[in-house]
């Protein structure tokens, strides 16, 4: 079973029209031609060796969807010691296909790990996968878990959740389910939904916690008002079992603690 991932980093915004998203990079005809004009009005300087300017052009390139030309500028950068390019590097190289290129994971691990060296919690994450997959290098779960508490503890949420995973199943440290609840309580009032899922789960079945469905009902909600799927299934299986008087007090709950920003969530 994978751990629960993020696909890519944004190194860079660079004014309101380079923004890049986890998933994918779009513009509109108008955003292009400034685009244009800003990779030309930066590439001069980033040419002449300025590290800030390389990594900038590369992530203009990224927004502008050549990949491989943003490698090669972030390549530059990261080679100046940039931690950010150094980063971006990493992740081109492991997702691969996600940014339309070929996947390299021993470029992937090269990069991350001079950046997750540094603290760049990206590089800790993608490390901790690369273990826990053992892609490109042998399985080890307590390297995995390592590189995982590191972005974890730096407040990385999603590497919080599987912090809380991995001392669910066990995973590169003794198996823990109360550990594991507390780490899931931690990300979910972040607002994240799959700790928001897995928070609900432990309360509906007692994995580290007294089983209580109002309190797992409520956290289903939430974790679905955010589009988890599991979250909805889980929703509806825990509505079977309770009174309407249970449903409508989740329900209640689950405003209330979002309201509250999530300060007053029991």
């Amino acid at each position: 079973m994978r751990l629960l991932s993020k696909h890519g980093i944004c190194a860079f915004l660079i004014s309101s029209i380079l923004t890049c998203s986890f998933y994918a990079f779009s513009i509109t005809p108008e955003q292009n031609s400034d685009l244009s004009y800003y990779i030309k009005t930066v590439k001069h300087s980033a040419a002449n060796g300025s590290v800030k300017d390389q990594a900038i052009l590369g992530s203009l390139y990224i927004t502008a969807g050549d990949s491989k030309e943003a490698i090669r500028w972030y390549k530059l950068a990261a080679e100046n010691g940039d931690t950010d390019s150094q980063a971006m590097l990493a992740s081109l190289f492991y997702e691969g296909s996600n940014y339309g290129v070929d996947a390299d994971i021993k470029e992937a691990i090269k990069w991350a790990n001079i950046a997750a060296n540094k603290g760049n919690v990206d590089s800790q994450t993608i490390l901790a996968r690369i273990y826990h997959e053992g892609n490109g290098v042998p399985q080890d779960y307590k390297e995995a878990f390592k590189w995982m508490n590191l972005a974890a503890q730096q407040g990385h949420t999603q590497a919080q959740c599987n912090i809380g995973l991995m001392y669910l199943r066990g995973q590169g440290v003794k198996k823990n389910a109360v550990e594991a609840s507390s780490w899931f309580k931690l990300c979910a009032k972040q607002n994240n939904s799959s700790c928001q899922y897995y928070l609900a789960a432990s309360y509906s079945v007692g994995w580290g916690l007294i089983e209580d469905a109002v309190l797992a009902h409520m956290w289903a909600n939430l974790a679905a008002a955010n589009g988890d799927e599991n979250a909805i299934k889980l929703r509806k299986n825990l509505a079977e079992t309770m009174t309407s008087e249970q449903i409508a007090e989740a329900q209640k709950m689950a405003r209330d603690c979002k309201n509250s920003n999530f300060q007053k969530c029991s």
